[in-house]
Protein backbone atom coordinates (compact mmCIF):
# COMPACT_ATOMS: atom_id res chain seq x y z
CA UNK A 1 0.00 0.00 0.00
CA UNK A 2 1.12 3.42 -0.57
CA UNK A 3 1.12 4.32 3.30
CA UNK A 4 3.51 1.10 4.05
CA UNK A 5 5.96 1.85 1.25
CA UNK A 6 6.11 5.85 2.81
CA UNK A 7 6.35 4.13 6.16
CA UNK A 8 9.40 2.05 5.07
CA UNK A 9 10.69 4.80 2.55
CA UNK A 10 10.98 7.47 5.69
CA UNK A 11 12.01 4.94 8.56
CA UNK A 12 15.63 5.84 9.16
CA UNK A 13 16.06 1.96 10.64
CA UNK A 14 15.52 0.62 7.23
CA UNK A 15 18.45 0.43 4.70
CA UNK A 16 19.03 2.78 2.06
CA UNK A 17 18.54 -0.13 -0.75
CA UNK A 18 15.59 -1.84 1.02
CA UNK A 19 14.02 1.93 1.16
CA UNK A 20 15.00 1.89 -2.34
CA UNK A 21 13.38 -0.92 -3.46
CA UNK A 22 9.90 0.41 -1.21
CA UNK A 23 9.92 3.62 -3.45
CA UNK A 24 10.12 1.67 -6.73
CA UNK A 25 7.71 -1.36 -5.84
CA UNK A 26 5.23 1.79 -4.86
CA UNK A 27 5.82 3.85 -7.92
CA UNK A 28 5.55 1.45 -10.02
CA UNK A 29 1.93 -0.08 -8.23
CA UNK A 30 0.77 3.94 -8.23
CA UNK A 31 1.68 4.09 -12.01
CA UNK A 32 -0.55 1.41 -12.56
CA UNK A 33 -3.28 1.80 -10.67
CA UNK A 34 -2.89 6.06 -12.60
CA UNK A 35 -3.05 4.24 -15.76
CA UNK A 36 -5.78 2.34 -14.71
CA UNK A 37 -8.00 5.48 -13.52
CA UNK A 38 -5.91 8.64 -15.48
CA UNK A 39 -9.36 10.99 -14.28
CA UNK A 40 -8.93 10.08 -10.85
CA UNK A 41 -7.85 13.26 -9.55
CA UNK A 42 -7.64 12.10 -5.77
CA UNK A 43 -5.04 9.35 -6.61
CA UNK A 44 -3.28 11.35 -8.47
CA UNK A 45 -2.91 13.50 -5.71
CA UNK A 46 -2.23 11.08 -3.36
CA UNK A 47 0.70 9.28 -5.71
CA UNK A 48 2.30 13.34 -6.01
CA UNK A 49 2.37 13.32 -2.35
CA UNK A 50 3.94 10.18 -1.92
CA UNK A 51 6.73 11.74 -4.42
CA UNK A 52 6.93 14.47 -2.52
CA UNK A 53 7.54 13.11 0.35
CA UNK A 54 10.50 10.63 -1.19
CA UNK A 55 11.95 13.49 -2.70
CA UNK A 56 11.20 13.10 -6.30
CA UNK A 57 9.95 16.41 -6.88
CA UNK A 58 9.50 16.62 -10.59
CA UNK A 59 7.62 13.49 -10.78
CA UNK A 60 5.70 14.83 -7.90
CA UNK A 61 4.86 17.94 -9.71
CA UNK A 62 4.11 16.43 -12.40
CA UNK A 63 1.66 13.95 -11.26
CA UNK A 64 -0.32 16.82 -9.06
CA UNK A 65 -0.59 18.84 -12.03
CA UNK A 66 -2.32 16.31 -13.60
CA UNK A 67 -4.82 16.01 -10.11
CA UNK A 68 -5.28 19.80 -10.49
CA UNK A 69 -6.46 19.84 -13.69
CA UNK A 70 -8.79 17.54 -12.79
CA UNK A 71 -9.85 19.31 -9.79
CA UNK A 72 -8.98 22.75 -9.77
CA UNK A 73 -10.39 24.00 -6.78
CA UNK A 74 -9.51 21.54 -4.25
CA UNK A 75 -7.45 22.85 -2.04
CA UNK A 76 -5.43 19.84 -0.82
CA UNK A 77 -4.39 19.09 -4.22
CA UNK A 78 -3.13 22.61 -4.05
CA UNK A 79 -1.58 22.54 -1.26
CA UNK A 80 0.39 19.68 -2.37
CA UNK A 81 0.99 21.04 -5.88
CA UNK A 82 2.44 24.09 -4.01
CA UNK A 83 4.75 22.26 -1.76
CA UNK A 84 5.74 20.39 -4.85
CA UNK A 85 6.38 23.28 -6.54
CA UNK A 86 8.10 24.78 -3.44
CA UNK A 87 10.60 22.17 -3.10
CA UNK A 88 11.61 22.62 -6.98
CA UNK A 89 12.04 26.29 -6.40
CA UNK A 90 9.37 27.44 -8.28
CA UNK A 91 7.79 30.04 -5.80
CA UNK A 92 6.02 32.06 -7.78
CA UNK A 93 3.95 28.97 -9.41
CA UNK A 94 3.91 28.44 -5.76
CA UNK A 95 2.61 31.97 -4.63
CA UNK A 96 0.17 32.38 -7.96
CA UNK A 97 -1.16 29.02 -6.86
CA UNK A 98 -1.46 29.64 -3.10
CA UNK A 99 -2.92 33.26 -4.01
CA UNK A 100 -6.13 31.55 -6.12
CA UNK A 101 -6.86 28.85 -2.90
CA UNK A 102 -6.66 31.43 -0.39
CA UNK A 103 -8.85 34.08 -2.23
CA UNK A 104 -11.17 30.80 -2.77
CA UNK A 105 -11.90 30.67 0.72
CA UNK A 106 -10.60 33.59 2.82
CA UNK A 107 -11.96 32.64 6.32
CA UNK A 108 -9.79 29.37 6.00
CA UNK A 109 -6.75 29.98 8.17
CA UNK A 110 -4.93 27.15 6.33
CA UNK A 111 -5.07 28.64 3.04
CA UNK A 112 -4.12 31.94 4.82
CA UNK A 113 -0.91 30.37 6.25
CA UNK A 114 0.44 28.52 3.25
CA UNK A 115 -0.18 31.81 1.35
CA UNK A 116 1.89 33.61 3.89
CA UNK A 117 4.59 30.67 4.10
CA UNK A 118 5.02 30.83 0.23
CA UNK A 119 5.26 35.06 0.34
CA UNK A 120 8.08 34.68 2.54
CA UNK A 121 9.96 31.52 0.65
CA UNK A 122 9.45 34.73 -2.52
CA UNK A 123 10.77 36.80 -0.71
CA UNK A 124 7.67 39.31 -0.10
CA UNK A 125 7.77 39.98 3.58
CA UNK A 126 4.77 42.65 3.60
CA UNK A 127 2.61 40.10 1.47
CA UNK A 128 3.09 38.08 4.47
CA UNK A 129 2.58 40.16 7.12
CA UNK A 130 -0.52 41.63 5.65
CA UNK A 131 -1.76 37.88 5.64
CA UNK A 132 -1.02 37.30 9.05
CA UNK A 133 -2.46 40.91 10.19
CA UNK A 134 -5.51 39.75 9.47
CA UNK A 135 -6.15 37.49 12.25
CA UNK A 136 -6.05 37.78 15.89
CA UNK A 137 -5.65 33.62 16.81
CA UNK A 138 -1.88 33.38 18.06
CA UNK A 139 -1.73 29.82 16.59
CA UNK A 140 -2.38 31.02 13.62
CA UNK A 141 -0.33 33.88 13.37
CA UNK A 142 2.58 31.56 14.90
CA UNK A 143 2.24 28.52 12.74
CA UNK A 144 5.39 26.73 12.74
CA UNK A 145 5.27 26.81 8.69
CA UNK A 146 5.49 30.14 9.03
CA UNK A 147 8.24 29.85 11.33
CA UNK A 148 10.36 27.87 9.30
CA UNK A 149 9.91 29.87 6.22
CA UNK A 150 11.23 33.01 8.07
CA UNK A 151 13.85 30.69 9.62
CA UNK A 152 15.03 29.25 6.03
CA UNK A 153 14.76 33.18 4.97
CA UNK A 154 16.99 34.43 7.52
CA UNK A 155 14.65 36.39 8.95
CA UNK A 156 15.51 35.97 12.39
CA UNK A 157 14.15 39.11 13.99
CA UNK A 158 10.89 37.71 12.66
CA UNK A 159 11.49 34.35 13.88
CA UNK A 160 12.18 35.44 17.52
CA UNK A 161 8.95 37.62 17.62
CA UNK A 162 6.63 34.63 16.24
CA UNK A 163 8.28 32.73 19.35
CA UNK A 164 7.99 35.71 21.35
CA UNK A 165 4.45 36.06 20.75
CA UNK A 166 3.89 31.86 21.23
CA UNK A 167 4.96 31.80 24.51
CA UNK A 168 2.69 34.52 25.70
CA UNK A 169 0.39 32.16 25.36
CA UNK A 170 1.99 28.81 26.36
CA UNK A 171 5.06 30.39 28.61
CA UNK A 172 6.26 26.85 29.45
CA UNK A 173 6.75 25.26 26.27
CA UNK A 174 9.46 23.87 26.51
CA UNK A 175 10.17 23.27 22.97
CA UNK A 176 9.85 27.05 21.55
CA UNK A 177 12.17 28.10 24.34
CA UNK A 178 14.92 26.09 22.72
CA UNK A 179 13.88 27.27 19.22
CA UNK A 180 13.71 31.01 20.26
CA UNK A 181 17.42 30.53 21.76
CA UNK A 182 18.30 28.61 18.64
CA UNK A 183 17.39 32.00 16.71
CA UNK A 184 19.02 34.09 18.93
CA UNK A 185 22.12 32.08 18.30
CA UNK A 186 21.65 32.76 14.38
CA UNK A 187 21.34 36.35 15.25
CA UNK A 188 25.22 36.27 17.25
CA UNK A 189 23.12 36.89 20.76
CA UNK A 190 24.80 34.57 22.99
CA UNK A 191 23.77 35.63 26.13
CA UNK A 192 19.95 35.89 25.05
CA UNK A 193 19.84 32.30 23.80
CA UNK A 194 21.45 31.18 27.12
CA UNK A 195 19.05 33.27 29.22
CA UNK A 196 16.19 31.20 27.08
CA UNK A 197 17.21 27.62 27.96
Amino acid sequence: SLQAGLTVALSPNVPVDMKSQFIALTTEAMQRETARAPEDARLRMLFGGFLNRVGQYPAATEQLEKAHTLSPNKQAISFELANSYLNTGKTSEALALLKRTHELAPEYNDARVSYAVSAVYAGDFALAEALMASTTAVSVRTDERLVKAYYSAKRFDKVIALLALRLEEKPGDPQTHVSLAAAYMSLGNRSRAIAEL
